[in-house]
């Protein structure tokens, strides 16, 4: 289920229950993966055994159509916004303790990170997708190579 579905499924459920009595909180942390280990480990080393690991059990038609050079462009993504999260969980258990305890909870906590966390979490719901679309688009053009499939099939074209 994706984060969207989980936040909508909240909503709905916080609408439901409010009729009983029951209040539904969404927790929604920014950038703390280094606070839950999800990256391996907390150094260079680690990420690059495990995002090693990832290409090696890749299937030929995935490396063929994204090529390692985009596949390394994203994992040194990775490794820059990994150096850009908090190590520091508190603030999310902060929040957790305040849902659970406060009489009258917030509908949402948006917790720490970064401010294009919570920005854009809002600005996709106001703005015309193509807008945001188009920003993505160009964001990607900016950030990432081409996949290898995308590069073929433009040669091909011509």
């Amino acid at each position: 289920m994706s984060k969207f579905a989980i936040e909508s499924f909240s909503d709905c459920l916080r609408i439901e229950m409010r009729q009983w009595g029951v209040k539904v909180s969404i927790i929604q942390p920014g950038w703390y993966a280094r606070a839950t280990g999800i990256f391996g480990g907390h150094n260079d080393a680690d990420l690059v055994s495990l995002t090693e690991g990832v290409w090696r059990n890749m299937s030929a038609e995935c490396k063929r159509d994204y090529g390692r050079e985009y596949f390394d462009a994203q994992v040194k993504e990775l490794m820059n916004n990994r150096l850009k999260t908090s190590s520091d969980a508190s603030p999310v258990l902060d929040a957790m303790v305040d849902a659970l305890t406060a009489k009258h909870p917030k509908h949402r906590y948006l917790v720490g990170g970064f401010l294009n966390t919570v920005v854009l979490s809002y600005v996709n719901r106001f703005l015309p997708s193509w807008v945001t679309d188009y920003g993505f688009a160009c964001a990607m053009s900016i950030l990432y190579p081409t996949p290898a499939a995308l590069i073929q099939k433009a040669d091909d074209n011509k």
